[in-house]
């Protein structure tokens, strides 16, 4: 991790000359919010056949910000803001319970002998460092004070959460659709190398924390790492990449969820070139973005296609350290502009992501039998 004065003092990666682009990279899009598609659900009393109008219109508007005509400067993206607040009831209800269930409860003439289980709260942790800020909280570096372990804390705030993601579960209770999700991916049978594990849960009245387990202290999300190496050569791009369409194929293929925020952001390496897909605030279970093109024509949303777009976004960017595209009328039909031919198989299988027609796009199986993603390939693969 590198500190504010540019020196790197963990010792776990050299030090890179910044890109000059850098800084101007994070300042451009300023303001505009994430870029992936949130769900959105027809208010009551509209009239649907209007509906898909005023969704589109509301992606250009979150994908394009201010300037959805204009032209932008070739610079990759800022990090991007947390989106606006969205007031959301102040307690979340509870389950109800039948009335033979409550006749049962209030009749229970036997007290329980069974020890209270005692609360956890965010003052069982030391904040050790600020690590990013995410679309819905903040991610901090903590040490828990009962058992000195090192946990990545994401703080998720309530009032941020989109209201058609909260989400009923019998064991979990009412939670965020993330935390949905990522409990379900820590079954045995669901756990996968290069995606993040989540270790545990807690709220209070603001924020839910999810507690994740550490990956490479100190790390290095792939938005950094790109920019501080001055040249990457092909085998680690392809390293890197092969990582990230494993994780998603296992996704696709196993856990039958979609990530829907594939960036490299969202990329977190540790000091071997190990990776980790993290961030599943956007995720969902299959069902029938980088916004992709369809998606901003207004067409039907299919989510293992979109995370195939995003890959093809995210292949670019390692190679290229720039976007291939940066305004609605670019993703909808500009010409894909190559700067220069690392290889051949390379440029073919970003055009094979990149291709705006949904129903010929190559699938992540295909992707991952591709040729360049099979020359000199890391060792292991997906299950």
């Amino acid at each position: 991790m590198l500190e504010p004065d540019g020196q790197n003092h963990h010792g776990d990666y050299p030090n890179f000359p910044a890109d000059n682009d850098h800084v101007q990279r994070r300042n451009h899009t300023e303001g505009q919010g994430q870029r992936h598609l949130q769900t959105w659900s027809a208010p009551r009393g509209m009239n649907h056949q209007l509906f898909p109008l005023l969704q589109l219109k509301l992606t250009l508007v979150q994908f394009a910000g201010d300037d959805i005509n204009g032209e932008r400067p070739r610079l990759r993206r800022r990090r991007t803001e947390p989106p606006k607040e969205i007031s959301i009831p102040s307690e979340i209800p509870k389950p109800r319970l039948w009335p033979q269930q409550e006749t049962e409860k209030k009749a229970d003439p036997v007290p329980s002998k069974a020890k209270a289980v005692e609360k956890k709260t965010i003052d069982d942790f030391v904040i050790l460092e600020e690590m990013g800020q995410g679309a819905y909280g903040q991610v901090k570096l903590a040490r828990c004070k009962k058992d000195s372990r090192k946990m990545v804390l994401k703080y998720v705030t309530k009032r941020r959460i989109l209201v058609d993601t909260w989400t009923r579960d019998r064991r979990l209770g009412t939670v965020p659709l993330e935390i949905h999700v990522l409990d379900y991916l820590r079954r045995e049978d669901l756990k996968h190398p290069n995606i993040i594990e989540m270790n545990d849960f807690f709220e209070d009245d603001v924020n839910y924390y999810i507690e994740m387990i550490p990956h490479g202290l100190p790390g290095m999300d792939l938005f950094d790492y790109i920019e501080l190496r001055v040249k990457m050569e092909e085998e680690e791009c392809r390293s890197i990449f092969v990582q990230v369409a494993q994780a998603i194929h296992h996704l696709h293929t196993k856990a039958l969820v979609v990530h829907r925020d594939i960036k490299d952001e969202n990329v977190v390496l540790d000091g071997a070139g190990n990776i980790k897909l993290i961030d599943f605030g956007s995720a969902a279970y299959i069902k029938n973005d980088y916004a992709a093109p369809e998606i901003l024509a207004g067409k039907s949303y299919r989510g293992k296609e979109q995370d195939v777009w995003a890959l093809g976004i995210l292949l670019y960017t390692i190679i290229y350290k720039e976007n291939p595209f940066y305004n609605v009328d670019e993703i909808l039909d500009r010409d894909l502009r190559i700067p220069y031919i690392m290889s051949e198989d390379s440029v073919h299988l970003i055009r094979e992501m990149l291709d705006r027609n949904v129903d010929s796009r190559i699938t992540i199986e295909k992707v991952l039998e591709h040729p360049w993603c099979k020359t000199n390939s890391t060792e292991g693969g997906d299950d």
